[in-house]
């Protein structure tokens, strides 16, 4: 199935699927896990963050947003925030709602995008 890059970052918030327990992203555990006692570890993580909001970001400048670092970057922290509460409650409410905001933003970087005419 071929998603549009508006619906590839809306993806992003999909709610998690089954009864699992939620255990959140791997990188930020191992981050709190190792407290800066494994500095390679801060560093394998720093690279993954970046890297999700550089793909976000690209991914934003494919859809025509219309600054689409300030997306990216919003959206990976976004994603970041929603997915704290939602692992600690083991309740995926809360990336529900970021997806709700997530299409705010979005649909208002697409907008100011048409009316700007940045393609």
């Amino acid at each position: 199935m071929d998603l549009t890059p508006r619906e590839r970052l809306l993806e992003v918030f999909a709610a998690p699927a089954g009864e699992a327990p939620l255990r959140g992203c791997p990188f930020h555990n191992a981050a709190v896990e190792m407290a800066d006692t494994l500095p390679a570890v801060r560093e394998i993580v720093a690279r993954h963050k970046q890297a999700f909001a550089d793909l976000l970001t690209e991914t934003a400048r494919e859809a025509g947003a219309a600054d689409p670092e300030v997306l990216g970057r919003q959206l990976a922290v976004l994603f970041e925030e929603a997915e704290a509460p939602a692992t600690s409650l083991n309740d995926p409410r809360p990336v529900s709602g970021a997806r709700a905001a997530a299409v705010t933003l979005i649909d208002a970087a697409l907008s100011r995008a048409g009316r700007s005419g940045v393609a």
